[in-house]
């Protein structure tokens, strides 16, 4: 067995040392293309109203899983063809293992007895909220973008951090 020479030693240290920062750094596109696929399967299990892939997607850890497991059933179960345009993603906030993505949608979910289109659905700016759990993106929570800024803008101490909500 061939021994490594002494001076090499510390530069594999130094190397294993520097390796998780420089790849957490070059993990941007990594991150976004992961996000963006589970915003894609979110929105696939939604509209085939496939509930054990839907709620897959969601964290346990997140407040309301199991009621969001009976709520969605029931809409599943009360629906006929659901559709949905896009999802377009307009903005993604990261902050390390967390995540908020803003998502550009139509949505039409059609009652299953009359097959008329239910009210409360269209087109609508949603932001869906993610953590990282074991190296995979989970989504904690969903709603309407403009009751997500105003949770935000309540929670912001100063005028700079507002400012930067809002741009």
């Amino acid at each position: 067995m061939r021994r490594l020479p002494f001076p090499f030693i510390p530069m594999v240290v130094v190397l294993i040392l520097l390796r998780e920062p420089l790849f957490a750094a070059g993990n941007g596109d990594a991150d976004d293309k992961a996000l963006r696929e589970v915003i894609q399967r979110f929105f696939t299990a939604y509209a085939s109203k496939n509930l054990d892939a839907f709620i897959a997607l969601g964290s346990e850890k997140s407040s309301g899983y199991e009621a969001r497991k009976k709520v969605m059933a029931g809409l599943f179960a009360g629906a006929g063809a659901i559709t949905v345009k896009g999802p377009t993603v307009v903005r993604t906030r990261r902050n390390g293992d967390a995540a908020a993505v803003r998502v550009r949608v139509e949505l039409t979910v059609n009652d299953v007895i009359t097959g008329k289109p239910r009210r409360g659905f269209g087109a609508t700016d949603l932001v869906i909220e993610l953590a990282r759990e074991c190296w995979r993106w989970k989504v904690m929570r969903y709603g309407p973008s403009g009751v997500w800024l105003m949770e935000r803008l309540e929670e912001t101490k100063s005028k700079a951090d507002r400012l930067r909500l809002l741009d």
